[in-house]
């Protein structure tokens, strides 16, 4: 179940906790200014992070300069969905993505499966893997940002709120 935030302010900081007795999934800890904490628990780890499409994380790296908090899974977390959705639509617009075909983005993006990430992305998308990110319009660069969190998944789990003493 989801608990109200009632009081809590924006997050600020987050980072990686221990799995609650019994499971095996991190938690991610989020705070805001007052030092109110909020944990999220088991569900996918893109819902954990505000993260809709996995984005990686790297020390000073992307996500950190486009609104990232913290990491925890060796992944960026966001304050937000909101925030880390714009993130994902920056990461696909700059840099080397733009010249990336589909076929050369589920490679690179997700290289320890990338036949199943190519499967799922043409088959959710309905996009040919041959088109370049630059290439879509803008009904299809959404199909294609749909399709990416659609395989990353997004299943929200449990969170708690503990009020700062």
């Amino acid at each position: 179940f989801l608990v109200s935030k009632g009081n809590i302010g924006v997050f600020v900081k987050a980072e990686e906790g221990v799995p609650p007795a019994g499971y095996k999934n991190p938690s991610v800890r989020y705070y805001d200014k007052k030092r109110n904490l909020l944990v999220r628990y088991e569900g996918t780890k893109a819902w954990r992070c505000n993260n809709p499409g996995n984005i990686k994380y790297v020390k000073g790296g992307f996500a950190m300069r486009h609104g990232a908090i913290g990491f925890a899974m060796g992944f960026a977390v966001f304050p937000n969905e909101f925030s880390g959705r714009v993130a994902l639509r920056i990461r696909l617009k700059t840099g080397e993505f733009p010249t990336y075909t589909l076929d050369k983005f589920a490679e690179v993006w997700e290289p320890d499966n990338i036949a199943n990430y190519k499967r799922m992305l043409h088959d959710i998308s309905r996009l040919p893997l041959e088109k370049k990110i630059k290439d879509l319009t803008s009904k299809e660069f959404e199909r294609f940002r749909i399709a990416i969190e659609r395989i990353e998944g997004w299943e929200a789990g449990w969170e708690e709120l503990y009020p700062a003493s």
